[in-house]
Order: structure tokens, then C-alpha cells, then sequence
């Protein structure tokens, strides 16, 4: 058993490492210890040469991407289907172009935000107080109004509405990346939903103690500690 030796060729062995070997030449490398072993080294020493040279036979990768786009005229799209068929490479790029089709468009977050806490601002210092269950903070650029209700249904439950305005009281709009509630105790994050114009909510939350991440391009605006609900 330890002295088997792989009775398979060179050239039989490529066929398998580039994919088109036929199905008895894939069940025999495969059913036999000491030929895989060959093909995995046969593969270690042409790996080099065979990415060097793959381009060779290969459409450049404008046309993958027009075929993946379906901008090919019908005799074009014909024959880079076949050649995609037989053609591991372009297999493997065309599969990494359709998973990218997959992941929806959303602006690219900032990675480097600066971490501003926002302050509470009580009622007298406001230059107009609020009326109700009004929070107000505030940042060197923008100011954050809360406002927390409860549901209506009979699971105890509770909505957080928000809104960012400049400082000149317009809202600031088109800024708002993302908000995120994260408790206090546990550290569990809940997404928000977020509108062109400012405002953002949260539906359905439990009475707990919460921070406040609100994500800007150049920011994240913390406010620290929110309570909600009847939480202490």
C-alpha cells in the first residue's frame, strides 16, 4: 500500500489539474492515493507557468465583463460561452462578477470617522423649549432631537424617532449613513431606518438603557447613555 505508485503519465495528470480530463481519468487520480499525490505536485510546480500563460487562449477581461453584461453581439456571447465552459480561470472570474452583482449599492462608509459625544441639552437652555417626551443633544456641528412613544398593541414595546439638524435648524439633509442602538448591558446592536431628509426610527424596542451611534461620513456621533421606556 505505502509503495503504490501512480501508473498515470504527465500529460494524463495535466489533463486532470486543468479540468478537462474525462470522468474515468477523474475517478482513477482520485480513487488512487498515490496519483493525487502526484497531480497536487504536478500542480505545485506549474502553478507559476500555467498563471503566466492562461491569458494566452483566454478573451481579456473587457469581454468577460461585456459577456457578463450580456453587451456581446450573438455570435460573441456564443462563442465565450463555450470557451467559459471549458476554461476553469474564466469560470472562476465570471463567478466572482456575478456574486458582486449580488451585494446591493450603498455609499462607501468613511474609514476614518472621527467619535464626537453628542451633549444633553435641558429644556432652559434651549433658546425654544419642547413640549413632551422631547430629548435635544447637541455637537459642534448638528443638533439631535429624540422622541421615544410607546406601542399601541398589548406587548409592552417602544418607537425612537430622531431627527439631525444644522445649527441653523434646517434639517441636514442627505448626511445620515446609519444609526445603531446598543444596550447597555448585554452590547446588542439594533439598526435603524434611515431617510434622505434627517430623520431615522426604531420600531419595537425593549424598555433598556441604550447608546446612540449615529453615522455620518466624517463622524460617528455618540450619545452615551438613553434610557427608554421604564428602564433604570
Amino acid at each position: 500500500m505505502f509503495n503504490e505508485r501512480c501508473t498515470l503519465d504527465e500529460a494524463t495528470l495535466l489533463d486532470y489539474i486543468s479540468g478537462s480530463a474525462s470522468a474515468d481519468i477523474r475517478a482513477a487520480v482520485e480513487g488512487s492515493p498515490a496519483c493525487r499525490a502526484a497531480a497536487e505536485q504536478l500542480a505545485r510546480e506549474l502553478r507559476p507557468l500555467l498563471q503566466a500563460m492562461y491569458r494566452v487562449t483566454c478573451p481579456g477581461p473587457d469581454t468577460l465583463v461585456a459577456y457578463q453584461e450580456g453587451r456581446l453581439d450573438s455570435t460573441g456571447q456564443l462563442v465565450y460561452r463555450r470557451h467559459l465552459a471549458e476554461c476553469p480561470h474564466c469560470q472562476a472570474e465570471y463567478q466572482i462578477l456575478v456574486a458582486m452583482d449580488t451585494v446591493p449599492l450603498r455609499p462607501a462608509p468613511s474609514l476614518l470617522r472621527r467619535v464626537i459625544e453628542a451633549l444633553f441639552q435641558p429644556p432652559e437652555a434651549l433658546p425654544v423649549p419642547l413640549r413632551g417626551e422631547i430629548l435635544h443633544y447637541q455637537t459642534p456641528q448638528i443638533s439631535i432631537v429624540l422622541s421615544t412613544r410607546r406601542g399601541s398593541g398589548k406587548a409592552i414595546d417602544w418607537t425612537l424617532r430622531g431627527e439631525i439638524r444644522g445649527h441653523d435648524g434646517q434639517r441636514a439633509m442627505n448626511l445620515l449613513e446609519g444609526v445603531v442602538l446598543r444596550t447597555h448591558a448585554s452590547g446588542a446592536e439594533t439598526q435603524g431606518s434611515v431617510a434622505e431628509n434627517g430623520t431615522f426610527s426604531f420600531q419595537h424596542l425593549l424598555a433598556d438603557s441604550y447608546s446612540l451611534h449615529i453615522l455620518t461620513p466624517e463622524e460617528e456621533v455618540i450619545v452615551r447613555h438613553l434610557v427608554i421606556g421604564d428602564a433604570v
